[in-house]
């Protein structure tokens, strides 16, 4: 049965990471990195497969699905996406496009100058730097702040079924 889930799951991944890899290098093409729709898409794409992996498991397993089932098939998906993610966003800011550091680091100076006041410094605000070591530790900061959905919508989808009558 784990396999069921471990299959689909790899499928919606796949699909998701694709699709979030393809707008950012779509964001690139475009020059468009202050777009605050792909913020958005960004941000919710993970969420919304994770929950059609945990959906999709469900429907492949006869309505019924363990909570560690949910789980898994949230994080496979998120962490999947959260990959393409960081290995899209490394190529183009450090090599495809290294440009696009200095309007994201403007942007940045921005959002700081603006909310910084005598109780904030500077090192409450650490300057991104897109190094390979801030891509890996957004995948895992991201994946544990994600995986607290995941075990939300895994309570109420492996809930079970009422009984038929």
């Amino acid at each position: 049965m784990d396999q069921i889930v471990k299959q689909q799951s790899f499928r919606i991944a796949i699909i998701a990471a694709v699709i979030t890899a393809s707008l950012y290098f779509y964001m690139y093409a475009t020059s468009d990195y202050l777009n605050s729709t792909f913020s958005l898409l960004f941000y919710t794409i993970p969420g919304i497969a994770g929950v059609i992996a945990q959906l999709v498991s469900k429907f492949k397993l006869a309505g019924t699905i363990s909570f560690k089932q949910a789980v898994m098939a949230y994080v496979i998906v998120i962490v999947a996406v959260f990959i393409a993610e960081a290995l899209s966003a490394y190529s183009i800011m450090n090599h495809l496009d290294p440009n696009g550091k200095t309007v994201l680091l403007e942007a940045w100076d921005k959002v700081y100058n603006s909310q910084a006041n005598e109780l904030a410094t500077e090192s409450m605000f650490k300057k991104p730097t897109f190094s390979a070591g801030e891509y890996v530790q957004g995948i895992f900061t991201k994946t544990i702040i994600y995986t607290v959905f995941g075990l939300i919508s895994g309570l109420i989808i492996s809930k079970a079924n009422p009984p038929k009558a």
